[in-house]
């Protein structure tokens, strides 16, 4: 099970994994996210991700349990910022393309990830638009934050490799519980508690019902 960054370029999708929403054509299929192109965090994937292609594609799941910032104030300040860099103290190790259309230019339109401490805690999860590029860099405009959920015990977060009313949908994002009967068997986990989705028309998260998502069982953490 990974975890921490349309099937449009679909055929990448299962690997690491990323997006999916409202405006976006639905795949049938259980679909994954194109991976992430020039994806926002520089630093590269906690899934060892060539540094060059920055953080996990499509989503991974997250199981290590963050430090929740609840300061909404500080959350505020987030959106408008154009990234990367990102402040001192802070870069994103997982994104994942939420794209709004097949083009090259609307597969990673948008996208979704994670805002981490120096210590790698996830300390939110942003919506961001791309404005540009510098060079072979993208540059991100930051449209959203939530704060990053806390966790419970076999509890863990996945970002653009869920299944959104039965259809593949990368712009989702949600808690799982992976202490199931079977969960190395299984090919997904339902959703538990917590779910979002992106709103591509606005470029913000709305909440989901967590009973209508699952998402794909990546394997355990480390493998």
């Amino acid at each position: 099970m990974q975890d921490k960054t349309v099937q449009g370029a679909a055929s990448q999708a299962r690997s690491t994994q990323s997006g999916s929403a409202p405006n976006a054509p639905v795949q049938n299929a259980p679909a994954r996210g194109a991976p992430m192109q020039n994806p926002p965090p520089p630093g590269g994937s906690k899934q060892n991700a060539p540094a060059s292609a920055g953080p996990v594609p499509s989503g991974p799941i997250l199981s290590r349990p963050p430090a929740v910032r609840d300061d909404k104030l500080v959350t505020r300040d987030w959106i408008g910022r154009v990234v990367p860099p990102y402040p001192d103290g802070y870069r994103s190790n997982t994104g994942g393309c939420v794209g709004s259309g097949r083009s090259a230019e609307q597969i990673c339109a948008r996208s979704i990830g994670t805002i981490d401490d120096n210590e790698d805690r996830s300390q939110l999860l942003y919506a961001a638009e791309l404005i540009g590029r510098a060079g072979n860099e993208a540059r991100w405009k930051i449209t959203d934050v939530v704060a990053y959920p806390r966790l419970q015990r076999g509890e863990r977060v996945s970002i653009s490799t869920c299944l959104f009313d039965g259809a593949g949908d990368p712009g989702v994002i949600a808690v799982v519980d992976t202490l199931v009967e079977n969960a190395a068997a299984r090919e997904t986990f339902d959703a538990v508690r917590w779910a979002v989705r992106l709103d591509r028309s606005k470029g913000r998260f709305v909440e989901i019902k967590a009973a209508e998502v699952q998402c794909y069982n990546e394997g355990a953490e480390g493998e």
